[in-house]
């Protein structure tokens, strides 16, 4: 979950059990303390942990247990300054007569001033195809922005006609690197390149398809999932 310094953050879970369970906030091991900037909220099966004002030693990782005389659940949420993945967006029409060129544009949302971006491409092999060809990694500086939306447009050059490429993004700010954005697919005029391969491919680190360089930061950040903080518990007797 992104944030920052001087920012209000808002980790949640999502708790169903019978018999009813008793929820516990943890920062690393220990129990987190609970005062007037740090708040615990329950509303039905929903619990959040309020942390206002957050200062840079509320970053880490948290945990939302849930015990009951059955057992017990738990999901962890990392707490962290780095950017949020990058997103691309559509620019197929921009891009219709572009041979040996493409421009990409770009978002990330990251409530700190982005420093720089890496650019990964490569052409594009199916997954049963034989090796695939090695990632090109540029690295983009960015262009001054208020924030917290950084958007950026890239034109990479010396590109291969009538070929589909694919492409992904991490962006560093004062706290690190983000994870990886989704890959996106796309292709230079004449290409046969279908509504499917265009649209942004969510990958896994476990899935080998992405730099070994990104992987190894994605690997470090993989419990870091600021949207799936939901945790479902069915103790059934």
């Amino acid at each position: 979950m992104h944030t920052a310094p001087g920012h209000r953050a808002h980790i949640e879970c999502k708790v169903a059990a019978d018999p009813l369970a008793t929820v516990t906030w943890l920062k690393g091991e220990v129990q987190v303390p609970i005062d007037s900037r740090v708040l615990a909220l329950v509303d039905g099966d929903k619990h959040t942990l309020l942390i206002r004002n957050v200062q840079r030693s509320d970053f880490g990782i948290y945990t939302c247990r849930a015990v009951n005389d059955l057992g017990q659940g738990e999901q962890h949420i990392q707490l962290s300054g780095v950017p949020n993945p990058g997103v691309f967006k559509k620019t197929e029409e921009k891009n219709q007569n572009a041979k040996s060129s493409y421009t990409l544009i770009w978002e990330v949302d990251s409530y700190t001033p982005i420093i720089e971006y890496n650019l990964w491409f490569r052409p594009y092999m199916p997954r049963s195809g034989a090796n695939r060809p090695n990632w090109t990694k540029l690295t983009i500086p960015t262009e001054y922005s208020s924030g917290p939306v950084y958007s950026k447009s890239y034109t990479i050059k010396g590109l291969k006609e009538k070929t589909i490429y694919e492409a992904l993004l991490v962006s560093r700010n004062r706290y690190g690197w983000s994870k990886p954005s989704p890959i996106l697919r796309f292709a230079t005029a004449g290409a046969d390149l279908n509504e499917d391969m265009v649209t942004t491919v969510q990958v896994n680190v476990q899935d080998n398809i992405i730099p070994l360089e990104v992987m190894s930061s994605a690997i470090r950040k993989e419990i870091s999932l600021c949207t799936l903080t939901i945790l479902l518990l069915k103790f059934l007797i």
